[in-house]
């Protein structure tokens, strides 16, 4: 029965593609089929926990979609987990990373469950896995068995609740069905939830360089009033022109809970005209690397939020969207319209929504008019500083300054001129822009005029770089030390940019050489490879590894090296440092403690340790021997600790622990723990 109800909501949502436009009718239609679609066969909740959700389907997880739903544990671990259906197991796998222990159902009417985070599996299933580990000698592990060999009925427990992998405890849920689309669980199950969601932000970006937002050409945020609940309002107008792109921060809170989850629906209407709607029912697990089209990556990758957008960008083909025009949900304001209203719904899955309210005005960028003596021209002014940001069609360029710029020039490749309009933002502050177009690939100076000097000055050079998807390109950075390769299937869009080098204070590590992808900050279809060649040749190349920096935090990429150059790849662009990691990591402790006298017997070996740059990853490197047994470890990174489980409780006498660990960049620490089991039957 469950494979032709999902048939028939595909058929519905089919239906839907084909006749949604911006007519009464299409609307009429939409709202027939806007109430969630659920399986009429009961299912048997997931867990004992509770019904409480702590994260929702799709929501965002760096690098794919949240692929089910996480009920909430309250901490705690050890909660039963069931069987939704009949079926079988078919896979368990157990890692210190991403699910942790995790078990894999086929059911009988093939679709695959998973539950992930579990503490253990039943008895018989721990007896298994842990045989299996014996066998490679290592924790992570996978089991993998034919249908119906280790049958289950719906409700028969089939593990426990953890915080293994990734998290705090909980229970992840999810569905795949056999055509391997993963759909939204809660299609299966009823939860309480009355609380409309709670409208945060909207954004509203310029999608051209004919556009613009309130007098600037980059993403402007605004924050809604609350007029009631379910309710909210845009008290100020936006002025705007071209075509511009919504996108909101939201989230479903049900009574009482302080988890933020994501929205369940979306609608954008101009005018009262349905312009787009989403709606997060499935997607493909081939489709996950397409999560960042559907959020406005930039503003993320800056900390700016998360921002789901109220428009596909061309090279989405992600399921979740319905449009009502080639526009794609992006909202054209042209001189014929003085004034739009627009209402954005937010909804949860349970059908509550909230809705938002504004007008948008039609209005063209306008010089300002200076009053000259309401500043000073300082005789010692500081240097004028220039900033530029590349966006998809054009790059923008922002000078701050107590004078005054006459002018803004580009000369590319030392011939071609191009005055760049400005626009003033404030009385320190003057924007322009400029569309790119290929013709203007090569080297960029940037000069400017001021009132007090007859002579330009040069404000920036770089060399921007122009690469269109589909086309294999190794770009370079002006002083040669920083490439990037882009393979044919690399990008969503051309790449439009600049790689920089420059120096920067990393805290803790003194002056810096940052290496830096200047661009539109948009995602990657696929990973990129970027290559340092480092400037120091005092340190081993070995102990060197390239580091992404975001947000003021390193993150180790890979130290992979060949002919003095350093080499990862990576899945964003963003800024770079190589830096050599020459310490060792640091050893806390060890349970039992050195000289510890152990009554009655010992079940485990704990090690607490941690590196403070390049960090420790992999089975190999975390290492604990018992008299020289080599110990099978969980290792736990959040915690940073590791966990032997000892089948075999040592012999009452002498022991000694050995543990040692190895950084990514060869640093080795070693430290012993000798310990005494007390025999019980001497006492």
């Amino acid at each position: 029965m469950g494979n032709r109800f999902l048939t028939l909501s595909l058929k519905l949502r089919a239906y839907r593609l084909h006749f949604m436009n911006l007519t009464k009718f299409s609307i009429f239609v939409f709202s027939l089929i806007s109430v969630p679609f659920t399986f009429a066969q009961p299912y048997v909740w997931p867990t004992d926990a509770s019904r409480v959700l702590s994260g929702t389907f799709a929501e965002y997880r760096p690098g794919h979609l949240h692929a089910g739903i996480d009920i909430k544990t309250w901490g705690q671990e050890g909660y039963r987990i069931f069987a939704i259906d009949s079926g079988s197991v078919v896979r368990l796998t157990v890692s210190p990373y991403d699910g942790g222990k995790g078990i894999m159902l086929r059911l009988n009417n093939g679709w695959r469950t998973v539950n992930y985070h579990l503490s253990r599996f039943t008895d018989d299933m721990e007896k298994r896995v842990r045989a299996e580990q014996i066998r490679q000698g290592k924790y992570r592990v996978q089991l993998d068995f034919p249908p119906g060999r280790f049958p289950v009925a719906g409700g028969e427990i089939i593990g426990y609740s953890g915080k293994t992998g990734v998290g705090y405890p909980h229970v992840h849920f999810e569905v795949v069905d056999e055509n391997e689309t993963v759909f939204n669980p809660l299609r299966l199950f009823s939860i309480e939830d009355s609380r409309p969601p709670d409208i945060v932000r909207i954004s509203l970006r310029p999608m051209q360089a004919e556009s613009h937002v309130d007098g600037d050409w980059q993403p402007k945020i605004y924050t809604p009033v609350r007029t009631g609940s379910g309710s909210y309002v845009l008290e100020d107008t936006i002025d705007c022109r071209g075509d511009v792109g919504f996108a909101y921060d939201a989230f479903d809170q049900p009574e009482g809970m302080t988890n933020q989850n994501a929205i369940y629906e979306a609608r954008l209407f101009i005018n009262d005209s349905l312009l787009f709607s989403s709606r997060y029912d499935h997607f493909l697990y081939d489709d996950w690397q397409y999560i960042d089209l559907d959020w406005d990556h930039q503003l993320m990758r800056r900390s700016r939020g998360q921002f789901r957008k109220l428009y596909v960008e061309e090279e989405n083909p992600l399921p979740f969207y319905q449009t009502g025009s080639s526009q794609r949900g992006l909202v054209s304001i042209d001189s014929g319209k003085a004034l739009s209203s627009f209402k954005i719904e937010i909804g949860d899955f349970n059908g509550n929504v909230s809705v938002l309210t504004g007008a948008l005005r039609h209005c063209s960028i306008k010089d300002q008019a200076f009053d000259k003596d309401s500043f000073s021209i300082e005789d010692s002014a500081p240097i004028p500083i220039i900033h530029y940001d590349f966006f998809e069609e054009y790059v923008r360029f922002e000078i701050k300054s107590s004078m005054q710029p006459t002018d803004l020039m580009l000369v590319v490749n030392e011939w071609h001129r191009i005055q760049i309009p400005l626009h003033p933002i404030d009385f320190r502050t003057w924007t322009g822009i400029l569309p790119l177009r290929p013709l203007l690939a090569g080297n960029w100076v940037i000069l400017a005029g001021f009132d007090h000097s007859s002579n330009p000055v040069e404000l920036a050079s770089f060399t921007v770089h122009f690469t269109d998807n589909g086309v294999e390109d190794v770009l370079a950075s002006d002083d040669g030390t920083f490439e990037i390769e882009l393979k044919k299937n690399t990008l969503f869009r051309p790449f439009r940019g600049s790689l920089e080098t420059s120096f920067q204070e990393i805290g803790g590590l003194g002056n810096q050489k940052l290496y830096s992808v200047r661009s539109s900050d948009f995602p990657l279809k696929n990973r990129a490879e970027i290559r340092i060649h480092p400037d120091s040749n005092s340190i081993p190349v070995q102990k060197m590894g390239i580091y992404s920096l975001n947000k003021n935090r390193l993150r180790w990429l890979n130290r992979r090296s060949e002919n003095g150059w350093l080499a990862a790849t990576v899945r964003s662009i963003g800024s770079y440092v190589a830096l050599a990691d020459t310490v060792r990591p640091v050893i806390h402790r060890i349970r039992p403690a050195d000289q510890a006298i152990v009554n009655g017997p010992l079940r485990e070996i704990k090690c607490w340790f941690s590196d403070s740059l390049s960090g420790i990853s992999g089975e190999e490197n975390y290492k604990l021997l018992l008299d020289g047994r080599p110990l099978i470890v969980a290792y736990d990174y959040e915690e940073e600790s590791g966990t032997a489980a000892l089948d075999n409780p040592p012999d009452p006498g002498y022991h000694r622990i050995q543990a040692i660990i190895r950084d990514r960049a060869g640093n080795i620490r070693k430290q012993e723990s000798a310990f005494f089991v007390r025999d019980k039957a001497i006492e």
